[in-house]
This record gives C-alpha cells, structure tokens and sequence, in this order.
C-alpha cells in the first residue's frame, strides 16, 4: 500500500463527503429508507450539492488516521449533513430517552427444551427461505474480578459489518464483560469484533428491573464479512393483531456441533405495550442457542434470550426471545454508535481525562430520526462510553 493511500488529505476528504453526499440526493433510500412512511425531503433534486464539512454541528474534527477510517468518518459526516438539511436545524425530541453502552475490546444462561416443537435438521424449505450462512458460532471471552473464561453461543451477520447477538452473551453477573470477540461462520471464516455494545440498562440490571426485554447486543467486525450474505431485521410485529393471535416462526441452533444446524419450527407471540414483554416461543432450544435468530419466513423478528416462568405458580415454562426495534433495542442507532466507536478509538480516554466534550449526531431509527449523544463514560471494570439517544420530531 502507498503512502498516498494511507493517508488522505482534506481535498481528498473533502471530495469524498460531497460525493457520498450526492450519492444520498440521487438515491435516498441509501441513507432515508427507514424514515416516516411518507416522508418526502425538499431539495432531493438539487444537484450537484457542494457544502463542506461545517455544516455538521456538534461533532468532533475527522481523526487523523488511515484512509479505511477517514472513509467511514466521511461517511457518517455526509449522513449529517443530509439529516440538518432535510430536517432543517429546528428539530424537537421525544422526553423518552435510551441509554446504550458501547466498548472497545482487547486485541450462564440456559435455555429449555419444552418437547413440544423439537429441533430437527434443516430441511429444503427453511433453506430457501433463510440464508444459515449468515448465522454463525461466537466466542466471548469475558473478565471478572480479574479472572478470565471464554463463553459460548450464537449469532448472526445483520450487514457485512454486524453480529447481531444477546446483552448477556457479552456482559453477565456470572461471566463478566466481553474483552474479545470472535465469530465463526459455517464456511470457517473467522472474524474479530474491534467494539461492542449493549442497553445500559442491561449492563447495571441483567435479569433484575424488567431488563430482560432490553437484553440486546451489537459487536462490530474488524474486518467486514462481504462473501457471506446477511439476515433483515424487522421491528418485531404484535401478534395481538395475527389471527390467532400467534405468528409461525423458528429458532436456529447447532445442538451437536457447528456448522451443522437445525432447527424448531414454533408459535411465536408478542404483545407490544402488554404484560409479555419478551417475545415467547416455545421451540426446542439447547444450552449455547443465546444469540439464534428467530425468524417469520426470511425475515428477523427477535433474538433468542432465555427461558421464563409463563404463571406465577412456576408450573409452565416458555422460551423467550429478545424483541426488536422495541424498549430501544434499536438497530439502527446501535449501527451508528459502533461505527462511531469505530471512527474515534480514543473517545473513551479524552471523556475520562475531561476531554472532547459531549457530541451528539442524528440518526435513523426504526421510527424515522434519533438525536444521539454522548453522555459520558462509565465507571467500572467494564470501561464503556454512554450514549443516550431521542427519537426526532420533524
């Protein structure tokens, strides 16, 4: 690699961010297809667009790194120009906040078997309908009170980037918070996560204050995983308003031995707002199917958690899966806050030093935009950075 493509200069940054800029006006669902139903921005057939970089508000200069990371950074700062412009700068946010923790890594829960819906190998119609390429086999190696153990379980790819998996798999009384991340997938490629994240509100809770709901977690790729395709996520539907009241659905898992997988066929249930706050399904699931996902036809509508009690009396048990796009289990505000991480590597340190102030930034989120900012760091033997975010009214 030459030395020009190590480092880019302004002119050459500056370039890039009006053109991912102009890429967004001429084709906005690249950076808009999650926003409102309806929602049309004014100006998307104003070309060329040509505004430089202080027209993004309250964030910090590009980092002086390589030419990888000055792309990504270029990348999140067209997004922001293209949000103040299409929502203009006088915007209000929701009083309902989320909190995330997210950390850089170094370079148990137990699931049931109901013997109602048992797993069996997957067959020809689940293959065509969902792609097992994209599930894989992780490993977390965690620390507690200076101890250290590696940890178990399963995942999936939600882009190139992304594995999509369960707060406690990566932070858990028993276990510890993550300090490395690898995934494997069913054709052996293995990949490290450089940062992960989680609800806050899973990492001081985990199992107590109703955090079960928010036991979701996010890891980012070292180095992306494009030969391997990746699994849509959806917001997870209320099944009060299905006939019946129920969605078919299925939870992968590997009970023998990766990459071999199969499969529950299952009832899937979900009342948004409701007394079940989790997702219940009562599939067949081993010990090590934390972070399986559990699918309607092709797409994702939660991530396979736990176990729970279904009456007061603790006579019936039922599967529970963690819903998405609920409870700030968002995927979209997560993405953006890793690759963020992703971009400023030393974020934590300058916030612990009294450094670099609190920045915020937009975002999609699965209700249209989310104001996102940073709170500070968090104390403790897990050294994370808080981000708190907002849906936008606009």
């Amino acid at each position: 690699m030459t030395e020009r493509e190590e480092n880019m200069n302004e002119g050459e940054f500056i370039k890039l961010l009006n053109d991912y800029i102009n890429q967004f006006y001429t084709n906005p669902t690249i950076s808009l297809k999650h926003f409102k139903d309806g929602y049309k921005p004014d100006g998307m057939e104003k070309l060329p667009f040509s505004l430089p970089v202080e027209f993004v508000r309250g964030l910090p200069d590009a980092p002086m790194q390589d030419t990888p990371t000055k792309k990504k950074w270029a990348f999140l700062m067209a997004l922001q120009v293209i949000f103040h412009q299409t929502i203009g700068s006088s915007y209000e946010t929701s009083q309902h906040s989320f909190d995330v923790a997210a950390w850089r890594l170094q370079s148990g829960h137990y699931e049931e078997q109901l013997g109602k819906n048992k797993m069996k190998p997957v067959d020809k119609e689940i293959m065509a309908e969902v792609d097992l390429n994209a599930i894989l086999e992780v490993s977390v190696k965690k620390r507690l009170n200076g101890e250290t153990g590696w940890f178990h379980g399963m995942g999936f790819l939600s882009d190139p980037s992304t594995v999509m998996l369960t707060g406690h798999q990566l932070s858990s009384r028993m276990g510890g918070s993550a300090i490395k991340f690898k995934a494997t997938a069913r054709d052996g490629t293995i990949r490290v996560a450089d940062t992960v994240a989680v609800t806050l509100h899973w990492l001081l809770n985990q199992g107590k204050n109703g955090s079960n709901v928010r036991d979701f977690g996010m890891a980012n790729l070292k180095k992306p995983v494009y030969h391997l395709s990746s699994l849509d996520c959806v917001t997870t539907p209320d099944t009060t308003k299905c006939p019946d009241g129920v969605l078919r659905g299925a939870v992968f898992g590997h009970p023998d031995h990766f990459p071999e997988l199969s499969y529950a066929s299952m009832d899937v249930k979900f009342h948004h707002g409701g007394p079940i706050k989790m997702i219940h399904h009562d599939g067949d699931t081993t010990k090590g199917n934390s972070g399986s996902p559990v699918t309607v036809g092709p797409d994702v509508i939660g991530i396979h958690s736990r176990w729970e009690w279904l009456d007061e009396k603790k006579t019936k048990m039922i599967n529970g899966a963690t819903p998405i796009n609920h409870y700030g289990n968002d995927v979209h505000v997560f993405r953006l806050i890793l690759d963020y991480m992703a971009v400023m590597p030393t974020l934590y340190e300058a916030l612990k030093e009294g450094f670099g102030g609190t920045a915020k930034f937009l975002a999609i989120c699965a209700g249209g935009v989310a104001e996102v900012e940073v709170v500070g760091y968090i104390k403790g033997e897990t050294r994370a950075v808080h981000f708190r975010w907002r849906e936008v009214e606009c």
